[in-house]
């Protein structure tokens, strides 16, 4: 890892290196509102900081108090929000995005016991820039038209028995749901400890939240990408965590901490995996006009998702001793 993240001290980078984002869910692993202090430390030089050559950012989780508070958020943004034409072309895709959150805390025991608790929704629908020449997309694969791909699906369909799909239109929903719990507890004046859960899902189309596009899809191919050559990216993350804070006198104390971090992740490719990874070239059907390269269709399950499933489990134990 070049960089690292961390909250309240526990490690939550992708472990396994495949996000871009090098978070270990497809978007944010916490909620933000749950966040009430960053600290960036530009290489840090230390036996405890360690898994990495860059800079890194701890995220300090709010507490509870002796006074019930809490806030609520909402945020929508989507194609209405946009002009419809940029010289003359369509100014892009169709899609929708809406947040929402809220976060809690407060006294279980006055001057004792306090819990915070923190949650927030993601719901978005994406849609696709590129299409067939005849599809009205923003951006188009020349050559191939929409007749060419509906007369491929079908005679795909009554020759092999096999729907390979469509090319991709419209928008593909996403989410991410984000949930966390924390406990504090002053056990006396010396002993602190506290306790904390946190729940993260979501998903994307080909494993990118930044953009929404059809694999296979080629405009110098040219080249045409259908349904099932894509896949849905569902990860999600469980992290528990439980620390103590011990001051044994005024110039020694203490700091224990255990955390289980576990990120399960699925590639589920959307026409299943009865057929692999298929490149068709049709240069000569009806419906293909003439040009240069050589067109194509590709469907199938992606050659990098037959049965691609990742589960990490990661324990970790921190004990840690100052003398001042």
């Amino acid at each position: 890892h070049f960089n690292q993240l961390t909250v309240n001290g526990v490690r939550q980078n992708d472990d396994f290196g495949l996000n871009t984002n090098g978070y270990p869910t497809q978007r944010s692993p916490f909620p933000l509102d749950a966040v009430g202090a960053v600290n960036v430390s530009i290489a840090p030089y230390s036996p405890i900081n360690n898994g990495f050559t860059g800079g890194q950012i701890n995220a300090v989780l709010k507490s509870g108090g002796n006074d019930f508070s809490g806030s609520l958020f909402g945020e929508k943004s989507g194609r209405d929000f946009q002009g419809d034409t940029v010289r003359g072309q369509p100014a892009g895709s169709a899609f929708e995005e809406k947040t929402w959150g809220f976060t809690l805390g407060g006294p279980i025991i006055k001057d004792t016991l306090f819990f915070f608790a923190a949650y927030e929704k993601f719901d978005g629908e994406l849609g696709f820039d590129e299409g067939p020449t005849g599809s009205g997309a923003s951006v188009v694969i020349p050559r191939i038209t929409t007749g060419a791909v509906d007369q491929f699906q079908a005679d795909t369909k009554r020759i092999y028995g096999y729907d390979p799909g469509n090319f991709l239109s419209g928008a593909f929903p996403v989410e991410d749901e984000k949930k966390l719990v924390k406990i504090d507890w002053n056990i006396n004046d010396n002993h602190r400890a506290e306790f904390s859960w946190q729940s993260t899902s979501g998903n994307s189309l080909n494993g990118s939240v930044t953009s929404t596009f059809a694999q296979g899809n080629s405009v110098t191919q040219p080249r045409i990408g259908l349904e099932t050559n894509d896949y849905n990216k569902i990860e999600e993350l469980t992290v528990y965590t439980a620390q103590l804070n011990s001051q044994w006198t005024d110039a020694f104390s203490t700091e224990l901490r255990y955390s289980r971090k576990e990120t399960d992740t699925q590639q589920l490719p959307l026409g299943g995996l009865s057929v692999g990874q298929v490149d068709v070239t049709v240069n000569d059907m009806p419906g293909v006009l003439p040009g240069a390269g050589n067109a194509q269709f590709r469907y199938g399950a992606d050659i990098n998702r037959h049965d691609n499933y990742l589960n990490v489990k990661v324990d970790t134990v921190e004990a840690i001793a100052r003398y001042h």
